[in-house]
């Protein structure tokens, strides 16, 4: 949960949004899971496997890896990273374009699977 958790706040852009992000866990009360021997090493496998052809980092790797172990689907609106992962459940979304401060869709959040971050 704590990587996940860092992901979304790297989308944020102040300090209201942090807190944003910080109630909407605690409000839909998610779980936490657990960063196991086996989610470590999945997540290791595939930054080897597919850090160089779809740029995935650690990060993406931990929350893929978490994912697949748990049985979980993963959604995202960052395919590039995620579609190659074989035997990884993906949802992809689109983001929502923040029009309210004069950009077309701004890149921020994209670490963090450009979760739409409310304003």
């Amino acid at each position: 949960m704590e990587d996940i958790f860092n992901e979304l706040l790297q989308a944020a852009r102040d300090k209201r949004q942090h807190a944003i992000i910080k109630r909407y866990l605690t409000d839909l009360s998610f779980s936490v899971l657990p960063l196991t021997e086996n989610v470590g090493h999945r997540a290791l496998v595939y930054v080897e496997e597919y850090g160089l052809s779809s740029g995935m980092r650690a990060g993406d790797a931990i929350v893929a890896a978490t994912a697949t172990e748990n049985g979980l689907t993963l959604a995202t609106g960052n395919a590039r990273h995620f579609r190659p992962v074989k035997g990884l459940a993906l949802k992809i979304f689109r983001p929502q374009p923040d029009f309210s401060r004069g950009s077309r869709g701004s890149r921020a959040g994209a670490s963090a699977g450009g979760a739409g971050i409310p304003e």
